[in-house]
This record gives structure tokens, C-alpha cells and sequence, in this order.
């Protein structure tokens, strides 16, 4: 049995032996594979909105058509300062070289370039630090409204024109009864409120992408979400701050100083216990003495001028009525009975001009000097061409005089003689929608906004000192744009 045992062995391993002595003659084919080598400078900067070029160099080791070769540009942002840098991927192109405007919100970004070829899966990488800056720091912006959408356009110091601001920023437009945007100076850097017919919501300064919305602004939030103002301001002799905020027609208020915590919203105020007012969206500020006004408002249910007053440090306020008419007084700020048109700010601290119209074609001017416990300043039926037409209004910030618009034609109304002058005439077919003349860029400039039933124009006039329009040329026209409702400065 043991020799039995011990040629099975044997046997065993001479097999063994000779099968590892057989030569495999298997038919098998080896291929190189393409290696793919990307060059480039790994750094770039480009402001928002802006087109980035990149051409990078591309080598392969065995050349395959392009059509075998998938690209893809991708950018994801990075912050050194926070410890996740989980941040969501954006496409920007899937070309060989890269051509396209960057939306991307300003701030730093990892720019990744991907070549992947198909016949082998394999892809090669090329890693870029980018930065994105800001083109909306400065400039004109354009509230506008378009067939089912609203938006932005900012017209930059430099001339550059940047459309639909807010759509390339956010993904969509807003809704189409837009119609208010406000500007929070104070705040560093600027708060961009825009409002439209049920929605509040807050945009970066930068780049116009969403931050907040109406309910982030208030302790208590209102039943009826109907935004109509945002303003926060800073008196100038005291330099007390406060922020005023009209929302379905009533005041809301809030205060700045020494308290934590966020500054915001408190209740409606009520006038005589009830909210019995619909104020008007625009906001009269006053000088904050506490015997005067904070603010003035158009009552446009009580037909009637209303007063906002409070102690200057305090959280609380109220809203009041006007004095009562006395002898002498120009008329009687809690019996107006007309219909609210326009209010602005004129050339003097504190002073504002106010259109009303009866229920035929007249057209009265009030107004108002929020220095005085009285307010009331003078009251007159506007002599003046085309008034009741008029679709546009603002008035000047260097003489006690108004402009107007009715149709294509721009008249100067001055105030004292209670007469109007046509000034300009703007090309047929077009209609004034929105005038506009900002302290915060120049006051012998006026911007005016037209609309010929599908386009809107720009127009920027030079003023003289004597508050006309500086000769025919003495304009800029931009196009592009949908109908203009309000402009401002920022």
C-alpha cells in the first residue's frame, strides 16, 4: 500500500512538471491606450456676467477624432473658511474650449475641466482657481414688467448695459406685476428690495441672487403679504436711522440703535385705534423732531394726509393726524378729497411736491414742508398743457419746479408762475412711463423711461442750470429693454 502511495506521487508530480513546461499559444492582443495630457494657466478672474474664454492645450498619444472625445466644464464654489465645502456643481459647457458668459454669484470657485475618451472611459482633469467679481456694485437700475415676467437691468458707470439681471442670477424671472424696488443705504454693503404685487424678497447688491424674503422681515408676519414700500433712511442732523414699511396701504415700522439682536418689523401702527387708512406707496420722510413727523403718507381711503410721529429712540410710534386748517393755512391736510397721482421730494430739505386729480381733469399741486407742526405749504389747480394726461412725474431737485410727460412729449412746470413749457419731444409712437432724477448720482441728470407697446427705451438727459434740457443732443438713448416703471440709483 505504501508503494502504491508512493508512485501516485511520483506520477503526480511528473505531470505537474510537464504542464508547467507547455507554452500557451493563446491568440491575444495587447492596445495602447490614448493618454490624454492637458496644459493651461490654472488661474482666472472674470465679473459676472462677462464672457470667459479658456483655450486650454490639449496632447493626445494616440489621436483619436474629436468626435470620440466628450468634454465638460464644471465650476463649484469654495470657502477656506468654512470646514464643509459641499457645494453645488454648475455646468458651464461641454466644448472643447471654453466661450461663455459667467452668471456664477461673484465669490471663489474651483473650475474643473473633464476630457473623457469614449472608446476607453478614461477621462484626464484640469484644475483652475477662479474668481468671480461683481459688474451691479454701481449704477442704474431699471425696474421693468414684460409679457408674464418682470426684472432688473443695470446700466454700469462705464456704460455697460446688463439685462434680465435677476433671472440670470436666480433661474426665472419675477412675476409681472413687478412693481417696487428699494435700496437699504444703511446697511454695508446695500440692501436691494424688490416688490411685486404679493411677494416681498430681498437680492444681493453684488449679484441680484436671492437672500430673503418678506417674511424674514417682520417679528410678526402680516396676514396679507402685499408689499408696497421698504425704506430705511438716516436723518441728517441726528443721524438716527429707522426703516418704514408700507405693506397692503399700512405702516410698519423699525428702529435702530442700542438693542440686540436683528433689526425688523414690528405690527401695523393704527390711526385713531383702528387701520382705517391705505397709505399711498410713497414715503414723505421728516426730520424726526418729535412735535413734527417722522413721515408723511397719502391716505387713499380717508382722502387725507396722515402723519407718522414717536420718540426718537423709542420702538413705538403712531400714526397721527394732520394740524387742523386755521386762517392762513394753504389748505387742509385731513380734507384733501382727490385722488392720489405723485409725491417726490423737491429742492428743499424736508419739502415735498404732491399731484392729486379731482374726478374730471383737474390737477392740483400740495405742497408740504415737514419741518412745520402745520405742514402745509401751498395748494394749487395746475395750469398747465396736457396735465391730465400726464403718465409720468418727478420733480427737481435744484429749482421749485416739476416735470411731466404726456405721451412722447416732456414738459417743465414751474411752480411760483403756476405755467408749463413743453421741453422735449421724444420720437413718435413712444410713451413716457417713468422719469426719474436721483440725488445719489446727479441732480442735473434725468432719466427717463419710454415704451412704444413692445419695447422700452431709456432715455439720459443732461439738465441746465436753469432746469431745461441741454440741447437736442444733450442725451444718451439704451435699448433693450421691456416696459420701465421705475429707475434708480445705486
Amino acid at each position: 500500500m505504501k508503494l502504491f502511495k508512493n508512485k501516485f506521487l511520483l506520477g503526480l508530480a511528473c505531470i505537474l512538471m510537464l504542464a508547467a513546461c507547455y507554452k500557451d499559444k493563446g491568440n491575444y492582443r495587447y492596445t495602447d491606450i490614448n493618454n490624454i495630457q492637458l496644459s493651461d494657466t490654472t488661474s482666472y478672474t472674470v465679473l459676472q456676467f462677462d464672457t470667459l474664454k479658456i483655450q486650454p492645450q490639449l496632447k493626445q498619444s494616440l489621436p483619436v477624432n474629436q468626435n470620440q472625445l466628450k468634454y465638460e466644464w464644471t465650476a463649484r464654489a469654495i470657502d477656506p473658511n468654512l470646514a464643509s465645502q459641499h457645494f453645488d456643481v454648475y455646468t458651464l459647457s461641454d466644448k472643447q474650449n471654453l466661450d461663455t458668459v459667467i452668471s456664477l454669484v461673484p465669490g471663489q470657485y474651483r473650475l474643473i475641466y473633464k476630457v473623457t475618451d469614449n472608446n476607453t472611459a478614461i477621462s484626464s482633469y484640469l484644475f483652475y482657481d477662479l474668481k468671480v467679481g461683481t459688474n451691479l456694485s454701481e449704477g442704474w437700475m431699471f425696474v421693468q414688467q414684460y409679457a408674464g415676467s418682470g426684472d432688473v437691468s443695470l446700466l454700469s458707470p462705464t456704460g455697460r448695459m446688463f439685462h434680465h439681471i435677476y433671472e440670470a442670477s436666480n433661474g426665472s424671472p419675477l412675476p409681472a406685476d413687478l412693481q417696487n424696488l428699494d435700496i437699504n443705504r444703511k446697511a454695508v454693503p446695500n440692501e436691494i428690495y424688490l416688490m411685486t404685487g404679493n411677494q416681498g424678497l430681498e437680492v444681493s447688491p453684488t449679484s441680484f441672487a436671492k437672500v430673503k424674503q418678506f417674511s424674514n422681515w417682520f417679528f410678526n408676519l402680516p396676514a396679507v403679504e402685499k408689499p408696497m414700500r421698504n425704506l430705511v433712511f438716516t436723518e441728517t442732523s441726528t443721524s438716527v436711522s429707522a426703516g418704514i414699511f408700507i405693506n397692503n396701504g399700512l405702516v410698519h415700522i423699525k428702529r435702530y440703535g442700542g438693542f440686540p439682536g436683528d433689526v425688523l418689523y414690528g405690527a401695523e401702527l393704527l390711526l385713531d385705534g383702528k387701520t382705517s387708512y391705505a397709505a399711498a406707496p410713497v414715503i414723505m420722510t421728516g426730520d424726526f423732531n418729535t412735535n413734527r413727523y417722522m413721515a408723511v403718507f397719502y391716505d387713499t381711503k380717508g382722502k387725507r394726509f396722515v402723519g407718522l410721529r414717536g420718540p426718537t429712540y423709542d420702538i413705538t410710534a403712531n400714526m397721527v393726524h394732520l394740524p387742523d386748517s386755521v386762517d392762513g393755512t394753504p389748505f387742509d391736510a385731513n380734507k384733501v378729497g382727490l385722488d392720489f397721482v405723485y409725491a417726490g421730494p423737491t429742492s428743499n430739505n424736508y419739502e415735498y411736491n404732491t399731484v392729486l386729480k379731482d374726478a374730471g381733469t383737474g390737477r392740483y399741486l400740495f405742497q408740504l414742508n415737514l419741518a412745520t407742526a402745520a405742514a402745509a405749504k401751498r395748494k394749487q389747480l395746475m395750469n398747465a398743457p396736457d396735465i391730465a394726461n400726464a403718465t409720468a412725474f418727478v420733480s427737481s431737485l435744484q429749482l421749485d419746479y416739476l416735470y411731466y410727460a404726456a405721451g412722447n412729449k416732456i414738459y417743465l412746470y414751474e411752480v411760483g408762475p403756476n405755467s408749463a413749457t413743453q421741453i422735449f419731444s421724444l420720437p413718435a409712437g413712444e410713451a413716457v412711463t417713468a422719469m426719474s432724477i436721483d440725488a445719489n448720482y446727479s441732480k442735473s441728470t434725468m432719466m427717463v423711461g419710454t415704451y412704444d407697446g413692445n419695447k422700452g427705451r431709456a432715455y439720459n438727459f443732461k439738465l441746465t442750470v436753469n432746469g431745461l434740457v441741454a440741447g437736442d443732443s444733450a442725451y444718451r438713448k439704451y435699448d433693450g429693454f421691456g416696459k420701465i416703471i421705475q429707475m434708480k440709483y445705486k
